[in-house]
């Protein structure tokens, strides 16, 4: 073996280590959250529990129409978690829905008067590991994070095939192994999917 092969196969060896021991919580978490999607009536992920709540705005607050002021105001006095998403005001209603994994919250706050009616949905640890998953309601910043851990898996997956390449003992096994696999994978794709 020649020296700069030497040196990708310490590389390879060295990256596919800690890529894979770095995302290896994400990947059985990924594992159990698709196990879990794919049998979502199993688990009861679209089972939601319903809370509602009522209150009243401050007057100020009616007054004054502040998007951010209302927002912080049901977020610190009436437990409203998550983004915003969607606002909406009329003559009679300000409406606001907040989004969050595995959490829904619609608010209306009647004018004049300033009354809250909150309606929360909330579906359980499962699923919003799953809205995780998907990276529903999750923001931007999850989404990179999502990225990054596909991108540490991928490149784990590229080191342990040129690993494998480079093993003479292991080659023939390893890529009957990986033909193997993808061909179960297509014929899968193939024949099962409609």
């Amino acid at each position: 073996m020649s020296f700069p092969t030497r040196r990708v196969v310490a590389l390879s060896r060295t990256l596919h280590i800690y890529l894979t021991v770095f995302a290896l919580f994400a990947i059985a978490i990924f594992a159990l959250t698709g196990i879990c999607l794919n049998h979502s009536e199993l688990f009861g992920l679209d089972a939601a529990r319903s809370v509602t709540t009522s209150g009243q705005l401050p007057p100020a607050l009616l007054q004054s129409l502040d998007k951010l002021d209302i927002v912080e105001y049901l977020r610190s006095h009436m437990n409203a978690r998550g983004a915003v998403g969607s606002y909406s005001t009329d003559d009679d209603e300000i409406r606001i829905s907040f989004r969050a994994p595995a959490r829904k919250t619609d608010i209306s706050i009647r004018r004049p008067g300033g009354a809250i009616d909150m309606l929360c949905e909330t579906r359980g640890l499962l699923a919003a590991l799953g809205d995780l998953h998907r990276g529903d309601s999750t923001g931007a910043a999850w989404k990179w994070v999502l990225d990054a851990t596909a991108g540490a898996i991928l490149l784990g997956t590229l080191t342990g095939i040129i690993l494998l390449l480079t093993t003479p003992r292991r080659r023939l096994t390893g890529l009957a192994a990986l033909g193997a696999g993808t061909a179960i994978m297509l014929a899968a794709y193939w024949f099962l999917v409609p």
